[in-house]
């Protein structure tokens, strides 16, 4: 392959690799929204949840916690964590752990 080609081949690759993230992101928050009113009832506000895919962890007091039970349910890093009733009402960043290459 040319060089030419390198470059067109890794911008595709770089392109799928951002779909594929933001497609996993849309399924996260509406994982969360779906699960907010239940846990708001249970008195989990401004706690910290760990979402992967359509799961998520039990909410946790502490960002650290939160972490921790999300790399241990989950068996990864790749997770979204979120601070429950407080992402919805004001601008806050929603981080995603995931391994070092």
């Amino acid at each position: 392959m040319d060089l030419e080609a390198d470059d067109a081949a890794s911008l595709r690759a770089e392109l799928q690799q951002g779909i594929e993230e933001s497609e996993r992101a849309a399924l996260e928050w509406a994982t969360y929204q779906r699960e907010l009113p239940g846990l708001l009832k249970l008195g989990y506000a401004e706690q910290f949840v760990a979402v992967f895919g359509d799961k998520i962890a039990k909410p946790a007091p502490t960002w650290k916690a939160a972490v921790e039970r999300g790399e241990k349910e989950f068996r990864t890093r790749g997770v979204m964590l979120l601070q429950i009733g407080v992402a919805e009402v004001r601008e806050v960043s929603i981080a995603r752990l995931s391994h070092p290459c």
